[in-house]
């Protein structure tokens, strides 16, 4: 078993760390989603000192882009 992980750290170094980091940063992007979708429905309703709707919506896109992005990048290191 020791050989087994030390060869598996040997083929993909820094594993861990890579699937750590991802995972945060995917979970990262969700949180920032969250709030963005909290901002645009603040727009849309013309809530007092909401931000404009057209920045809430591309807030969203973006958003959107960084949990894709992110959440493909962890899933392919995790396989």
């Amino acid at each position: 078993p020791a050989k087994q992980r030390l060869r598996e750290e040997i083929d993909s170094p820094f594993r861990k760390v890579r699937l750590v980091f991802f995972g945060a940063s995917t979970g990262s992007a969700l949180l920032a989603l969250y709030f963005s979708v909290l901002n645009a429905a603040k727009g849309f309703t013309n809530f007092p000192g909401a931000p404009p709707l057209d920045e809430s919506l591309t807030s969203c896109g973006i958003n959107v882009a960084a949990v894709v992005a992110c959440a493909a990048i962890t899933w392919n290191d995790y396989r």
